[in-house]
């Protein structure tokens, strides 16, 4: 009865250090985030989801761009979103910035 006993907290005592590593060296692999946008903190599995009104999800976008400021980052489920809240970013982004942005393959032979 006594070695299962061991046996089990041994077990138990293995599978969380090597949870331990696992998040460890997660940690130290992601630690070169990409730079986002301040957003809201969202929840872990289902993100920013359950904040946002389902009725009028734009007046909850307007709110959190009065505090995040013109570009809002979020995260729904396993999505993440960029909430553009300015009518001037969006120019910005889509007109000035529209090569950075469009999928239309670079032909090697026109850049000549």
């Amino acid at each position: 009865m006594a070695a299962i006993i061991y046996l089990t907290v041994y077990f138990l005592l293995s599978i969380s250090a090597l949870e331990f590593i696992r998040r460890l060296a997660k940690k130290s692999f992601h630690s070169h985030k990409p730079l986002l946008p301040p957003g809201p903190s969202p929840l872990h599995i289902v993100g920013n989801v359950l904040q946002i009104d389902t009725q009028e999800p734009w007046i909850t976008y307007t709110n959190w761009g009065k505090t995040y400021g013109d570009i809002v980052y979020s995260r729904f489920l396993n999505q993440d979103v960029i909430i553009i809240n300015s009518e001037r970013v969006a120019k910005d982004l889509l007109d000035l910035r529209s090569k950075n942005y469009s999928d239309k393959p670079v032909v090697a032979s026109l850049e000549m």
